[in-house]
């Protein structure tokens, strides 16, 4: 059991174990050339998943060429399940004392407290994709 899980009383929050080489898909527009993901991102299961993240941004570096990335985890991941709004708000209610924080300020609360992401019903938040993530190549790439 890692300190992070030992932060909840038992039963209050679920955990999902990933495991290394696990194949995840990250969705985007960007107009910039990428290896690693900055910050907290967003990841699917399928590239399916993840092509309808592509474009939802908005900002000086969107409008690019669609594309899907893929990925593979280097090391296990254990995250946290948020596939139930229970799960969702247990969990920060405990790290925000809010059932519902702004994602910035959740993945910031996830990382603070040494998390590494969470794992809901459609998309994976890695809080630290430098440390998790290795880019394997292109998945998809729109005409």
């Amino acid at each position: 059991m890692t300190n992070f899980q030992k932060r909840f009383k038992p039963g209050t929050v679920k955990f999902v174990s990933l495991a290394k080489g696990t194949a995840l898909f990250h969705g985007t527009d960007s107009r910039e050339t990428f290896s690693v993901l900055r910050g907290p991102a967003w990841l699917c299961q399928t590239v399916e998943g993840a092509k309808e993240w592509c474009g939802w941004a908005e900002g000086p570096l969107s409008g690019g060429k669609k594309r899907v990335l893929r990925f593979v985890l280097k090391r296990k991941m254990i995250m946290v399940d948020t596939t139930s709004i229970e799960q969702w708000q247990n969990l920060f209610m405990a790290l925000c004392k809010t059932p519902d924080p702004l994602i910035h300020q959740a993945a910031k609360a996830i990382s603070k407290a040494g998390g590494q992401g969470w794992y809901g019903r459609r998309e994976v938040m890695v809080v630290s994709p430098g440390k998790f993530l290795a880019q394997c190549g292109l998945a998809w790439c729109a005409k």
